[in-house]
């Protein structure tokens, strides 16, 4: 004997429901209490149209993986301002120009003048016209104090 066909039109036998418990209603992997935080990976059903976490599995609203996707994408873009701001710095840090000022502002007292560290000699500005090669330089040198310890 069949209940289900005895029961009138509107009714719906309740073995026909299902109810699942244990199971969470929607993601919490990316709540704020988190750790540590995750990167959001959503798949979307598009037969349900929901949002589906791939950590748990649970569905996500979409105005919720919207808003996590956008703050991703900010601190993604902050950072990229941030290594931006950084590479800038490194182009301008030049350390040889700290020499430069520095002889520069001893210079401009107008009473001193760069002394030879070879002969303790002065050296008028107007004699520095010919500039070498610094690694020629420095291998010159080094050869020259290899000659003298010989």
């Amino acid at each position: 004997m069949d209940k289900d066909n005895d029961l009138p039109e509107k009714v719906i036998p309740i073995r026909t429901l299902r109810i699942l418990r244990g199971q969470r209603k929607h993601c919490e992997c990316y709540e704020w209490h988190t750790f540590p935080k995750k990167q959001p990976h959503f798949l979307i059903d598009h037969n349900n149209r929901e949002i589906i976490c791939e950590h748990c599995g649970n569905v996500v609203d979409a105005y919720e993986a919207l808003t996590i996707l956008s703050k991703r994408w900010d601190d993604v873009n902050r950072n990229v301002e941030q290594l931006l701001e950084q590479a800038k710095e490194i182009q301008a840090y030049k350390p040889w120009l700290k020499i430069v000022k520095q002889f520069e502002r001893s210079i401009q007292r107008g009473k001193m003048v760069p002394c030879c560290p070879h002969c303790s000699k002065g050296i008028l500005l107007e004699e520095l016209t010919y500039f070498v090669n610094k690694e020629r330089e420095l291998s010159r040198r080094q050869f020259e104090r290899a000659e003298s310890e010989d």
